[in-house]
């Protein structure tokens, strides 16, 4: 659902570029496209709206009484929670590259290399934050103890160095999208559609950069997380 706000997104920069862009109000196409940008803007709204009320209602459910094994179940919903978020990010992402190659395969191919970069980045940062992570928790069992707020600093400093290296890549592909433009290699009805696709896959990774970070501390504290402990643990009893 929040993929397709995120072609709902891009396909009304389209038709808001044609609007501004053409040179005749008076052309039979004007009007239509106007009605057809105020209904996709509502359709746009009420997607949102239901995506944001729905999602954590379903997985309440699915994951039972939060009654029960309170602390055990937050981290789960938790876990649950972050992997549609980073599914989502992940989705949006492969969908807005796409749309952008369709307009400009040239300049798609450098949205698609930006988007590869980043998303390895964030990746070998969140394998770092869940080893982190995994120490912290190991500390409860000795004398050595971590603060929660040195827990919550790391994940959240790991989330911010990979949003400012996103957003340093992302500004880096605008700046080849105006060269493109200066070149004419691209249109200027499509240079607008590639600026709003840019700034929406910038936040979008910068998004999945926090969201990754909360899966893995989230993955380490989780039932499944502590299951995984407990088997390393095991097998390396039984190996020495």
């Amino acid at each position: 659902m929040a993929s397709s706000i995120s072609i709902l997104e891009l396909g009304l920069a389209k038709i808001f570029s044609e609007i501004i862009l053409s040179t005749n109000g008076t052309d039979k196409t004007f009007f239509p496209l106007i009605a057809l940008f105020v209904l996709l803007s509502i359709i746009a709204k009420l997607i949102t709206f239901a995506q944001k009320t729905r999602r954590i209602g379903l997985f309440s459910e699915a994951l039972g009484d939060e009654n029960s094994e309170k602390n055990s179940n937050a981290w789960n919903l938790t876990l649950s929670l972050e992997f549609s978020n980073i599914f989502g990010h992940l989705l949006q992402i492969s969908l807005v590259t796409f749309f952008v190659f369709l307009l400009s395969p040239n300049f798609g191919v450098i949205i698609f290399a930006s988007s590869i970069l980043s998303i390895f980045i964030l990746s070998n940062l969140s394998r770092k934050q869940e080893a982190h992570q995994t120490k912290f928790f190991k500390t409860r069992y000795t004398k050595y103890k971590v603060s929660s707020k040195t827990r919550v600093l790391t994940r959240v400093r790991s989330a911010e160095i990979g949003a400012l290296s996103s957003g340093i890549i992302s500004l880096t592909t605008l700046i080849v999208l105006i060269l493109f433009h200066h070149q004419n290699l691209i249109t200027t009805a499509d240079a607008i559609v590639s600026f709003f696709a840019v700034r929406l896959l910038g936040s979008n990774l910068s998004a999945l950069s926090s969201s990754l970070m909360r899966y893995a501390r989230a993955l380490v504290y989780s039932s499944f997380g502590m299951a995984r402990l407990t088997q390393n643990s095991l097998a390396s009893e039984t190996l020495e």
